[in-house]
């Protein structure tokens, strides 16, 4: 009985404190990716607004082919124009607080070329922002865009 009761206590704690991470803890999700299409590792979410993954590697690997494909076709290159389209100012978005936060964590320029050398710090940079915090490491953020 004693056992069981301290069993469900432990579980108690760990759901409540579960509720406290970000959103994209939760969801695997280090760049906050909202939902609308059919991504590789994608899981069974109950957030009915955001993606959530099997994996924080695999919503970085999401984060890098939306960069390295759509963004690009559509000529967004540069860090500030990433970030601009990735969290507009129209969206309650801080963007240029964004820019200048990935610009000090990357080493980068608002006017740099976000190549694919350079993606995975850039990503890694900006989950740190999304999240308020460095819950995915810079390997993670790597293996996501070599995946991509």
């Amino acid at each position: 009985m004693r056992l069981a009761l301290v069993t469900g206590v432990l579980l108690m704690v760990a759901a409540i404190g579960y509720t406290q991470l970000p959103r994209g803890v939760r969801n695997n999700n280090p760049l906050n990716i909202r939902k609308g299409n059919d991504w590789q590792g994608e899981a069974i979410s109950f957030d009915g607004a955001f993606e959530s993954f099997i994996n924080p590697i695999y919503g970085f690997r999401a984060a890098a082919v939306i960069v390295k494909g759509a963004y690009r076709n559509r000529g967004i290159t540069t860090l500030s124009e990433v970030v601009t389209v990735w969290a507009p100012e129209s969206d309650n978005n801080p963007t240029t607080h964004y820019i200048d936060f990935v610009a000090e964590k990357t080493g980068l320029n608002a006017n740099s070329t976000v190549t694919d050398e350079v993606l995975a710090p850039v990503l890694h940079a900006m989950s740190i922002f999304e999240l308020g915090g460095d819950y995915f490491g810079m390997a993670m953020a790597q293996q996501g865009v070599n995946l991509a």
